[in-house]
């Protein structure tokens, strides 16, 4: 007996040759994949049909600042310097740390929707960020978003800050969340 037993759909696997079975089933137990094939006799708590469905593996959204759904539509169409410097940065300065946890949620509601389930982001209060990922389930490989410009007193805080996020937050959500350091960009 398994938890979940998705029935009928045309899976796509992640198994060594990729292969692509037309009317599959996948079994769940604990929250793990347990079993793909053709057909699984298996009984199931749950039962979903997925005929005329398509069943793939999660997707996964490499390069993300989650909380930045909160600026969408703010400052669009500008060459990046004068959008960064001029627009982004000033409104981000303003951000406290419960706008990055709100932003963060409506995008990890956004990803779940579009099947995402696994995610790279790199922005500030992360700690916020990684608050958001464990109440909606979703993997992330979080980091602080490390800004020095050069300055060393800033760049010995930016470091503090990103090892405490790391010792604070790597393997949380039972592994879901790796920590890690998290430079911003050659030009910060």
């Amino acid at each position: 007996m398994v938890d979940i037993l998705v029935r009928g759909g045309l899976l796509v696997t992640m198994n060594y040759n990729r292969q692509i079975v037309k009317q599959g089933s996948v079994a769940i137990e604990s929250g793990r994949i347990v079993a793909v094939g053709e057909e699984i006799k298996e009984k199931a708590d749950q039962v979903i049909d997925a005929r005329g469905k398509a069943v793939l593996p999660g997707l996964i959204n490499g390069h993300t600042h989650l909380a930045m759904t909160l600026l969408r539509g703010f400052a669009d169409d500008m060459p990046l310097d004068k959008w960064l410097f001029d627009k982004i940065w000033p409104m981000e300065k303003r951000m406290e740390p419960r706008d990055c946890h709100v932003g963060a949620l409506l995008g990890s509601l956004e990803m779940i929707k579009s099947g995402t389930t696994c995610f790279a982001d790199n922005y500030f209060h992360m700690d916020q960020v990684a608050r958001a990922v464990m109440k909606a389930g979703l993997r992330g490989v979080l980091s602080y978003g490390m800004i020095d410009r050069g300055d060393q007193q800033k760049m010995k805080e930016e470091i503090r800050i990103g090892r405490n996020f790391v010792r604070a937050f790597h393997g949380k959500a039972r592994g879901r969340i790796l920590a890690m350091f998290g430079p911003h960009a050659p030009y910060t």
